[in-house]
């Protein structure tokens, strides 16, 4: 195998005297020092240099005694062991001098220094760092430096800790009583450590990925079983986006200690009690179609009528929030797409019914009139719009697919509107309104695995152009930017999806992803799965049927929906029709 000495390479070390090591020893700017440092391949990579190599590598040798990195990065002084042995007195002495005159709070400990006069010193420093070497501390040195609150590690293992989490000490944690936990802290944290904990702290959780609510709601929930052993109280803030994923833990899990504190749920932070008596309202909205017995394409349909009859269309322009979140729209007069998207969706989870809202700009330039022979009077004018994609799979009525729905535009108190419940991907263009997605979104409106193949790859080369551009990635490879692109349209289609029955199965899929044919093979795969899924329409036939078949098994649901005019029954611009061929493609108005 071939060997690699360091003061050869790439200038990245350098030889120093022996005077000069002692100058940087008291300095303080040597921390950590290997002696007779050797790497072979497959021992624990530790810096640059043994990243980029398969080689041996060597740190010193006779002629070259002690080499120092010129660069941090690139690693650790080190000595050979030679050197060390005849220049071991003045090297301690050198440490020794280090620790007395350093204002920093972090120290190497070797075994050649180390003394329990030493350690007694140290500890009187404020969250000081320690870092062990070679050094065999007894179980009351151990117990010695735990109580003192300080950061220790022995030869690379955390044997205590200044940080309990994220950046809590010791002291800071019989102190205070609020806290922040990160995901790595969920599954790194020593439980026996919140023994120390003030019994009134509460933990807010941070890091959040909605992507994955689940997992990250059995991990917060994991560990507050575990800290409810220790027979001390302890609350938690929970961030969460589908209530319906939180309401199978609080079922699931019951502590003695161990409270829930707030929720934060669509920007509000709820406290616990009143977070429950708002989920006993939305429980009883959809209790009737619980009972019923309802196939899922009739739940859904039960669920809608709820949602775009549950009050007029209404902005407050004095708080734009009044008219877009539960806690809201619950309680007072006010509505608006925002808001009837988040009631659909939440309500939807309730009856087993996956959804997730989205949002799109919608072209409102025609609304107060339009002719069709002068279409270019009028330019393009988008505004923010909410709806919802759900997914559907009934085998009673053999619908299949994901769709895209829109309550708002079906408020009519008066009348029985479903003309836009579930729409295929297709559906962009409305009575003369135009939607224009995100970059990601026209990937659900293909017909043809070709279709798809060349929006992916319009989408991949556009998106590849543009990272390839900022000034942050310039000195990033181009194969790397490639696959970073590769890896953010699948995590945006899978985004858009998420409430797919197989979303789960792609998400695990794409992590395996490593290479450029991995992503092709995803992609092919994905391709042709939705190419199932999606811009199947629903007959007008089927539509009416099922809110007939939800009126004969739910009793007095008149009384939560507008009455149906079963003379005019207002469907009359449904479905829409769309071209399906290869070539068709929605192309935005200019």
């Amino acid at each position: 195998m071939n060997e690699l000495n360091v003061w050869e390479s790439s200038n990245r070390y350098k030889d120093i005297s022996i005077e000069d090591f002692l100058q940087k020893i008291k300095n303080g700017e040597i921390k950590d020092l290997y002696i007779g440092r050797k790497f072979t391949p497959g021992d624990q990579i530790t810096n640059m240099l043994e990243k980029s190599n398969n080689k041996i590598i060597n740190y010193t040798s006779d002629q070259h005694p002690i080499t120092f990195p010129i660069n941090p990065i690139f690693g650790y002084p080190s000595i050979s062991i030679e050197y060390f042995k005849k220049y071991e007195k003045e090297i301690k002495e050198a440490f020794l001098y280090s620790y007395e005159h350093t204002s920093d709070k972090y120290y190497a400990i070797y075994d050649f220094t180390f003394s329990q006069e030493l350690l007694d010193k140290l500890l009187e420093i404020e969250n000081v760092t320690l870092s062990f070497y070679n050094v065999k501390l007894t179980p009351q040195q151990l117990k010695q430096i735990k109580d003192k609150h300080i950061d220790a590690t022995l030869d690379r293992k955390q044997i205590s800790s200044r940080y309990i989490f994220g950046y809590t000490t010791f002291m800071e944690a019989k102190t205070q009583k609020r806290f922040y936990l990160s995901k790595n802290d969920l599954e790194v944290c020593n439980i026996d450590d919140f023994i120390y904990f003030n019994p009134e702290a509460v933990f807010s959780l941070h890091e959040y990925n909605y992507a994955n609510e689940e997992e990250y709601l059995e991990k917060t929930f994991t560990f507050m079983e575990k800290l409810d052993q220790l027979n001390k109280n302890f609350g938690f803030n929970i961030k969460i986006e589908k209530r319906s994923t939180l309401k199978k833990f609080l079922q699931k899990y019951h502590f003695k200690n161990v409270y829930i504190n707030h929720i934060t749920n669509d920007l509000y932070d709820y406290p616990y009690q009143e977070y429950m008596e708002e989920e006993k309202i939305l429980d009883s909205l959809v209790e009737p179609i619980l009972k019923a017995n309802l196939s899922p394409m009739e739940r859904f349909i039960a669920v809608y009528n709820i949602v775009k009859n549950f009050k007029p269309y209404k902005e407050n322009p004095n708080d734009v929030n009044q008219s877009r979140f539960l806690r809201y729209i619950l309680h007072n007069d006010f509505m608006v797409c925002v808001g009837y998207a988040k009631l659909l969706e939440c309500l939807l989870e309730r009856v087993g019914i996956n959804a997730n809202g989205i949002g799109v700009m919608t072209d409102v330039s025609y609304d107060e009139g339009f002719d069709q022979d002068k279409p270019e009077e009028k330019p393009v004018d988008l505004r923010g719009h909410a709806r919802v994609i759900v997914s559907l799979d009934d085998d009673k009525y053999n619908i299949h697919g994901l769709f895209m729905s829109d309550p708002t535009w079906d408020n009519g108190l008066d009348k029985d509107y479903l003309n836009y419940s579930l729409m295929t991907f297709d559906n962009m263009t409305v009575d003369s309104r135009m939607f224009s997605f995100s970059i990601i979104d026209p990937l659900l409106s293909f017909h043809s695995f070709k279709e798809f193949v060349r929006q992916v790859n319009f989408i991949l080369k556009r998106t590849i152009d543009v990272e390839t551009k900022r000034e942050e990635r310039s000195n990033i490879s181009y194969p790397k930017i490639v696959l970073d692109v590769y890896r953010i349209v699948c995590k945006g289609i899978l985004h858009n999806i998420r409430c797919d029955i197989k979303n789960s199965y792609f998400q695990d899929l794409l992590k395996k992803c490593q290479t450029e044919q991995d992503y092709q093979d995803f992609l092919t795969e994905l391709g042709h799965y939705l190419l199932e899924r999606i811009n199947q329409p629903i007959s007008r036939d089927v539509l009416f049927q099922v809110n007939d078949n939800i009126r004969k098994r739910i009793n007095n649901w008149d009384t939560t929906t507008a009455k149906m005019d079963t003379e005019n029954r207002d469907l009359a611009k449904f479905p829409y029709e769309v071209p399906k061929d290869d070539e068709h493609m929605i192309i935005p108005r200019r």
